[in-house]
């Protein structure tokens, strides 16, 4: 694969396909969680009782932390999948150095190939 490092298009198709994956079910908890939040509303704006209203506030703020929690696990993986290819591309970039290092060194100023002996 020339000067990809350690480079595997497979691990990379797969770890899209589980962020996709992970993207919808966190769509359809979300959009589950959003819902009874929005339900909740015209409810909570009955309670007249400060206790009941108080309890069913709890109840509504562990339902958005629910809501939070998916979305942090998501925003997460998807740190994780720009971690990995910031650090694939390091190491490309590093490979890329290595190499064109080794080429400027390795050719020897007074080579007969690229002399001006060589030159008529």
């Amino acid at each position: 694969m020339g000067l990809w490092v350690d480079y595997d298009e497979n691990e990379d198709r797969i770890a899209l396909q589980e962020l996709q994956e992970a993207i919808l079910q966190h769509a359809d908890a979300c959009t589950s969680a959003e819902a009874r939040l929005s339900a909740k509303w015209a409810a909570l704006l009955a309670i007249t009782v400060p206790q009941d209203l108080y309890a069913a506030m709890v109840d509504h703020q562990a339902t958005c932390n629910e809501v939070l929690s998916l979305k942090d696990n998501v925003i997460g993986k998807l740190r994780d999948v720009v971690s990995k290819k910031e650090a694939g591309y390091v190491k490309t970039l590093k490979a890329h150095a290595e190499v064109r290092l080794c080429t400027m060194t390795c050719i020897e100023p007074d080579s007969k190939e690229l002399g001006p002996s060589h030159v008529h």
